[in-house]
């Protein structure tokens, strides 16, 4: 999947956007289905099951950086 937004400590939603990811809720639409994705390194890809937002993150066990990387296909 290609990267759409770098979601870094200068992002004006960061605060909001990791703390959903680390509590396993959806930025987008505050579902609680977020559904584990391919993962490699220190790295794993979240997808929400309600509206299918993806997200690349960095240490899947405590969220630090996150990376929007599109909708997961059907």
């Amino acid at each position: 999947m290609t990267m759409i937004e770098d979601i870094d400590r200068e992002h004006p939603d960061y605060g909001r956007i990791i703390g959903a990811l680390r509590a396993d809720r959806c930025p987008d639409c505050d579902a609680s289905d977020m559904i584990g994705g391919p993962r490699g390194g220190a790295s794993q890809n979240l997808f929400c099951g309600r509206c299918g937002s993806g997200f690349n993150v960095a240490q899947p066990r405590y969220i630090m950086l996150a990376q929007r990387i599109g909708r997961r296909q059907a």
